[in-house]
């Protein structure tokens, strides 16, 4: 197949999203599919399309309004030049963008991939977006059962296909990566690490684990937490942080290419979102044998099952995050036990060989 990865993020941003369309482009390219990416000039987003193992076609195009004529026509050539079957999109943006292009080739399917609640009850939703896709992929049930309750999307229009991370490389023992972890912070070799991974924005309730984290370091003289991210959100937590005086037990790592050591490395995750529709930074605990303490809202439980692979809890409940992070420390053995069976469970469903699987079946079912 030869199909268009579109994504018209910002060129600074970078989330859970475009994270799950380069590794599908990587793979789908690696298994001999031609892959196009199209995004903004400079976007990180190509910059990490370009660093995939298989190589794929890069193009990168201005991209203004929802309904630019131009850059419609910009994206209408490469897909009547490169004989794009399917197109992948995100946004709104991108969907109008590629939609309307793709219908005017006449012959290229429209899937899109939403990783968040995108719909919207209006006019211009109600009418357009349904004309311009031909399928929807949804990462779980929960944001399924979101973007239908309006009617224009019927149940049959999504497939849920839960996301899924790529295999861990380092061939480094526990504790190897134990020790090199907090070497590489200048921790004590006796440091207990949680960690926490995703962009500071409102809807992954970082403030209530800073809130958490000041009762818990009184109790716990050798924990501490690595948050994992950037985001517009980062400014007030270092004030949070520093207000509780927090600086020597919450570290900042900021956007890491590469986060395997501080997973591996890690004693626990801690997940306190109060609105996530899947939660891929979940999928990397898991693989990474972590247990997990994560907010019982949205996608989430449908990754982690409480009381097997982690623990969950309210979501925006900072008294809640305490109390779990605690029992966990308080029992090692419970430690032990949700860090194999997550383990075991991230094997079992969400390798990217079996999430590309999925994807694969379904756009060779849609275009064929």
């Amino acid at each position: 197949m030869n199909i268009m990865f579109l994504n018209a993020i910002e060129k600074n941003t970078y989330g859970g999203v475009e994270s799950w369309m380069v590794r599908s482009a990587g793979e789908l390219a690696c298994r001999g599919h031609k892959v196009v990416a199209v995004g903004r000039p400079g976007a990180v987003f190509m910059k990490y399309m370009r660093s995939v193992d298989k190589p794929i076609e890069a193009f990168e195009i201005n991209i203004s309004g929802d309904f630019n004529p131009f850059t419609i026509n910009r994206i209408l050539g490469i897909i009547k030049n490169r004989d794009i079957e399917a197109i992948l999109v995100t946004c709104n943006k991108d969907l109008r963008l590629g939609g309307l292009a793709a219908r005017w080739h006449g012959r290229t399917k429209v899937v899109w991939r939403i990783g968040v609640d995108l719909t919207k009850n209006s006019p211009v939703h109600r009418k357009l977006t349904p004309r311009l896709l031909d399928g929807v992929i949804a990462p779980s049930q929960d944001l399924k059962n979101k973007i239908i309750r309006y009617g224009y999307l019927n149940e049959k229009t999504v497939t849920v296909i839960p996301s899924a991370t790529t295999q861990y490389k380092s061939e480094l023992t526990r504790e190897e990566a134990r020790s090199k972890l907090r070497e590489k912070y200048r921790l004590p070799p006796e440091a207990v690490i949680a960690v926490t991974s995703g962009r500071f924005v409102p809807e992954k309730g970082h403030r209530f684990l800073v809130e958490a984290t000041g009762e818990l370091v009184k109790k716990y003289p050798v924990l501490y937490f690595l948050f994992l991210g950037n985001g517009p959100l980062e400014p007030a937590l270092k004030n949070q942080v520093s207000t509780l005086r927090l600086n020597e037990r919450v570290i900042f790592t900021g956007f890491l290419d590469d986060f395997e050591l501080e997973m591996v490395g890690a004693d626990l995750m801690v997940h306190p979102a109060v609105d996530e529709a899947f939660g891929n930074a979940l999928l990397d605990g898991l693989q990474a044998g972590l247990p997990v303490v994560a907010a019982e809202v949205g996608g989430i439980p449908e990754v982690i099952e409480d009381g097997c692979t982690g623990l969950l809890v309210p979501p925006g409940d900072a008294g809640a995050l305490k109390a779990m992070v605690e029992q966990l420390l308080d029992k090692p053995e419970l430690i032990k036990q949700l860090g194999e069976a997550g383990q075991k469970r991230w094997r079992e469903n969400f390798t990217l060989e079996t999430m590309v699987d999925r994807l694969e079946n379904y756009l060779k079912k849609l275009v064929a």
